[in-house]
């Protein structure tokens, strides 16, 4: 599962029906997606600012979770996830394909530091 968007310090951030910015409670969100894991999810990627609160709920949910440090760029958001769904799509598990999209990171100025993170349960 990805979730691309925006986060805070106080969790990630949603829009209401009324277009207000909303904050979710990371437990119940970690409930739901325990049900997803029964389905066969493995992985969670949090492409959103101050993500890496709320990983480890999460990977105690579904196992692998990918979560940003601190705040991140456009740029280094969309060029990770290309790096990384294309590694998936190349037949890597979640963790190596996350370790090749940070190598491929490395390479290319272009996008900034990011601190990312994978955990796991």
């Amino acid at each position: 599962m990805h979730f691309s968007g925006h986060g805070s310090e106080r969790g990630l951030c949603f829009e209401d029906q009324g277009s207000n910015e909303q904050t979710i409670d990371i437990q119940q969100l970690a409930n739901s997606l325990r049900l997803g894991k029964s389905l066969g999810l493995k992985g969670v990627v949090m492409n959103a600012c101050y993500s890496e609160t709320q990983a480890d709920a999460i990977a105690h949910a579904v196992g692998s979770v990918v979560a940003m440090e601190g705040l991140v760029s456009d740029p280094g958001a969309v060029e990770f996830t290309r790096a990384f769904y294309g590694c998936l799509g190349d037949g890597f598990p979640f963790d190596r394909a996350y370790e090749w999209a940070l190598a491929e990171l490395g390479l290319n100025s272009a996008v900034g530091p990011l601190r990312l993170h994978l955990i796991t349960a």
